[in-house]
């Protein structure tokens, strides 16, 4: 059962797809941040440590050459969220998406980790992308109120209260 057929058996409600489009169809890269210890499907390249660091290096790939990143238990453990934003957003195909899974901020697994950096909830993505507030004083009017992030998905998942995740997909449009 996948996550569209979970929620309408859930809460009874008919979902128009694409929920949570799948951007498999692509040629292009695919990426998961954040070398971690989980096998990623079919044709999903990792890149890390000790290769890249996300607090100070550019992705390895051109501008628009990406179809889809993927981000799982990595953004919270950076200090650099905003660059490595920015990052992906360049390198994002028009139609890409970014899927991000990170503990969700008011419960035990954000806490209980003394390596998050940041906290996350269902709010986080509407203030980074359509607040000014977050401008880079560093970058020109046209890089800070450029983002074409749309927000796809975004919901609390888990298995029990404590061990709650945002998981959520961005669509870069």
């Amino acid at each position: 059962m996948d996550l569209i057929e979970f929620f309408k058996i859930g809460m009874a409600r008919r979902i128009v797809p694409p929920v949570f489009p799948s951007m498999t169809v692509f040629a292009k890269h695919r990426v998961n941040l954040g070398i971690g210890t989980k096998k990623m499907p079919g044709g999903v390249k990792s890149i890390g440590l000790p290769h890249w660091n996300a607090e100070r290096d550019a992705i390895p790939y051109q501008d628009e050459s990406v179809c889809e990143i993927w981000a799982l238990h990595f953004l919270e453990h950076i200090e650099n969220v905003m660059g490595v934003l920015r990052e992906c957003h360049r390198v994002l195909t028009p139609g890409g998406v970014m899927n991000i899974v990170v503990p969700y901020g008011a419960c035990h697994m954000y806490v209980h980790d003394l390596t998050h950096k940041h906290m996350f909830n269902e709010d986080t993505w509407r203030q980074t992308f359509k607040n000014t507030y977050y401008s880079d004083k560093n970058l020109s009017d046209e890089e800070n109120n450029g983002w074409r992030f749309e927000i796809g998905t975004n919901v609390i998942m888990g298995v029990k209260g404590e061990n709650l995740a945002l998981v959520t997909q961005l669509l870069r449009y």
